[in-house]
């Protein structure tokens, strides 16, 4: 006869016991980034005197200028976005009175300029400066803003997951400028905000 001892090793009365699982999750970001990072007014004129490109500066009164560069190409992140746009006023290099920025017609957070009517707009006055950008689907542009909004109809400001966009910024200075300076410098901020 043989005997078989069998010994079971069992976990202590009140033991806990576990399991794991490792998880993981994609992220989508939401961003947006400009190229080139500067550019300079240097293709001005009187649009509707001379043709515009005829000086390197800005002329006063109220001449307007665009930049050689033609486009700021804004590029967005991972994730579908609402674009909006800032800028701040036009200070001068002495760091003198800087250009406040306006637009051709009041809006709540825009002011309208204080110069003289000209073709059914408002023309920036003393110290006044508008900014107008475009883009390919919104080609009459929107004068932009110290506070951070969509300039056009909230339907352009869309930008898609992975997107990019052109930008075409425009200026139109004042009638007349208390600082003598010749360099005026803003920063136009882009935002990627959520979806409207």
């Amino acid at each position: 006869m043989a005997l078989l001892a069998l010994i079971v090793l069992a976990a202590p009365a009140g033991a806990d016991t576990s399991a794991s699982v490792t998880a993981s999750v994609s992220v989508l970001i939401r961003s947006v980034s400009a190229s080139p990072p500067s550019i300079v007014f240097d293709e001005c004129g009187y649009v509707h005197n001379n043709p515009s490109g005829t000086y390197a500066a800005l002329p006063i009164p109220n001449g307007e200028c665009g930049s050689s560069t033609h486009w700021v190409t804004l590029a967005f992140g991972t994730a579908p976005s609402s674009l909006a746009m800032s800028a701040t006023p036009f200070v001068p290099s002495d760091g003198g009175t800087p250009w406040a920025l306006c637009s051709s017609t009041a809006r709540a957070d825009l002011p309208g300029c204080t110069g003289a009517a000209a073709h059914n707009f408002l023309s920036p006055g003393l110290d006044e400066a508008r900014l107008n950008l475009s883009s390919p689907i919104a080609a009459q542009g929107g004068d932009v803003s110290t506070t951070p909004d969509c300039p056009w109809r909230a339907a352009y400001c869309q930008e898609s997951a992975n997107g990019t966009d052109k930008i075409n910024p425009f200026l139109i200075g004042p009638n007349a400028t208390t600082d003598p300076s010749l360099t005026f410098t803003t920063t136009i901020t882009f935002y990627a905000l959520p979806p409207s």
